[in-house]
């Protein structure tokens, strides 16, 4: 089973081909970037136990991996968000990161092969 939504990432390449050749591959690199920042950032503030930027950047990392088709990266970070906004860091923090980082690397090597040569 994949880690990605193929249907938006389908979409992503329908609409970058109607608009310029780079879009795909811009939205792709973007979100590289941006989520691992992101991902660092939580590890940060878990460690601080700082709930509310816990809540706000797994936010963030949800709404930027739901966009990119990332469901399963996406969907850690709603468990994460909803653990926050419930007022608690998951015991098993350190393997949700983990799992965080991995489909992170998993959802960037399949949206590399669909980057536009």
């Amino acid at each position: 089973m994949s880690c990605m939504n193929e249907e938006k990432v389908n979409n992503l390449i329908k609409i970058s081909k109607s608009c310029q050749k780079n879009l795909l591959n811009e939205l792709i690199s973007s979100f590289g970037e941006e989520a691992l920042s992101l991902i660092a950032q939580i590890k940060k503030v878990s460690r601080d136990k700082d709930l509310e930027q816990l809540a706000n950047l797994s936010r963030k990392l949800h709404l930027s991996a739901d966009y990119m088709g990332a469901e399963k990266l996406s969907e850690i970070c709603i468990t994460l968000e909803k653990s926050a906004l419930e007022g608690a860091i998951p015991r098993n923090i350190d393997v949700v990161i983990s799992e965080l980082e991995y489909f992170y690397y998993q959802s960037c090597d399949f949206l590399d092969n669909k980057k536009v040569a």
